[in-house]
């Protein structure tokens, strides 16, 4: 038995026009009739885009009910469409799903949303929209926008519209060219989970990047100058406590990097970092002494050799890459607002970085040595097989990291990591 099917006393089939046409036509699904209508039009299966009804599809949830989507879809001329779901459960929810998708001649948009009236006391109407767009803002600017909003916390979930209890809706300004990015955007988020508070998470989240690319001659190598700021903002007007939970923060930083490499004897690489980085920061609704106007300068240079080895096999090709590598930065760490610098993990993507820390707020300071290892396999029937073992030793332990992020100490804990590609083929 189909999950649905239409039935009707007469089908005409219009091969001219690619229409299907029911007199007396019944829908059933799961073997019951569900709606009755005298005449009934639909497009033929060799019609891509036309007006009418798409799929039913059943709903079935314990706690709103049983019922029946049937939505019907709408041209809009060639370059947008409607798609309206009304639907209705036994035990008494309204719901109208609508999608509307048009295309511009520089950009397109994409609205999807429901409204549904319910039994719930607390709610007269609940409802969501989400929308997003790409339009393209002319000298190589590109604009987006997503918005996310609903009427309140357990109507996403209930109703099977998405499972997210975290929205996040933002608007941005991009270009990206072979030697330049500007780029500024602008977040809100808003979290559905009963146990956060939105007045104390950061519900406001903004930023501006300027990154260049030079080739400096008489130094030789590649250097990339940035400059940027961000900020974030908290609903809460007070933290008597001082602990943060109030904290509004605003900063500014510059920074240049330089890199070169060197083609040794026997296909060893040797390679010269630096990085110089300032940043600024100005702390609001937090009295901590140490926050007040902190001005952040750090400097890195680092010496690295790598040897890697290739040889070709008959069913596979082999790299082994032995690195060293020395880095010098000074120990004074510096008292500022952490904000995206709070969880540390230490994997084979940051061995070799200047810092371990996933944002800009805290940076790993003083000497050190890391050490590694990485072998990589292409097998010809498409599958990839890479291992990556290595470990850091410091001159100092400056209590920059806690024990369970493995970079706690003088030496860390041995990295260990491993990644298989299967492929399509297998």
């Amino acid at each position: 038995m189909p999950l649905w099917e239409i039935r009707a006393k007469r089908v005409v089939h219009d091969g001219e026009e690619r229409q299907l046409y029911f007199e007396n036509a019944v829908l059933r699904v799961g073997g019951l009739p569900i709606f009755y209508t005298p005449y009934l039009r639909l497009p033929d299966p060799s019609v891509e885009r036309a007006t009418g009804f798409l799929f039913p599809e059943i709903v079935s949830n314990g706690d709103i009910g049983v019922g029946v989507k049937v939505p019907y879809f709408i041209t809009l001329g060639d370059h947008a469409d409607l798609t309206l779901t009304p639907w209705v459960t036994n035990k008494g929810s309204a719901t109208l799903e609508a999608r509307y998708r048009q295309k511009y001649r520089r950009g397109e948009i994409a609205i999807e949303g429901a409204i549904t009236s319910d039994d719930n006391p607390d709610e007269d109407m609940r409802g969501y929209v989400f929308a997003e767009g790409t339009f393209s803002l002319g000298r190589g600017f590109t604009g987006r926008f997503d918005i996310e909003a609903v009427s309140d916390p357990g109507y996403l979930l209930l109703y099977g519209f998405s499972d997210k209890d975290r929205l996040d809706s933002a608007i941005s300004v991009e270009r990206i060219r072979r030697n330049e990015l500007i780029s500024a955007e602008l977040i809100y988020y808003e979290s559905l989970r009963d146990e956060d508070d939105n007045r104390t998470l950061t519900s406001l989240v903004g930023g501006a990047t300027y990154e260049k690319r030079v080739f400096p001659g008489l130094l030789g190598g590649r250097a990339l100058l940035t400059a940027e700021t961000f900020g974030l903002y908290r609903r809460a007007d007070d933290d008597p406590t001082d602990s943060g939970l109030a904290r509004d923060v605003l900063r500014f930083s510059v920074s240049g990097d330089w890199r070169r490499d060197w083609l040794i004897s026997n296909g060893m690489i040797l390679s010269a970092k630096s990085l110089v980085r300032a940043d600024w920061y100005e702390v609001f609704q937090d009295d901590r002494p140490e926050y007040d106007d902190t001005v952040e300068l750090t400097p890195y240079a680092a010496l690295e050799w790598r040897w890697p080895m290739r040889n070709q096999g008959r069913r596979a090709k082999h790299l082994v890459e032995p690195i060293a590598q020395f880095v010098w930065s000074d120990d004074s760490i510096g008292s500022v607002a952490n904000e995206d610098s709070l969880l540390v993990e230490f994997d084979e993507a940051n061995l070799f970085e200047f810092s371990r820390f996933p944002g800009e707020d805290a940076q790993e300071k003083g000497k050190r040595v890391n050490l590694g290892v990485t072998y990589t396999r292409q097998d010809t029937r498409g599958w990839d097989l890479s291992l990556t073992v290595g470990r850091v030793i410091r001159e100092r332990n400056l209590d920059q990291f806690s024990v369970s992020t493995g970079l706690q100490g003088t030496t860390s804990d041995w990295l260990v990591a491993a990644q298989l590609s299967i492929g399509e083929r297998i």
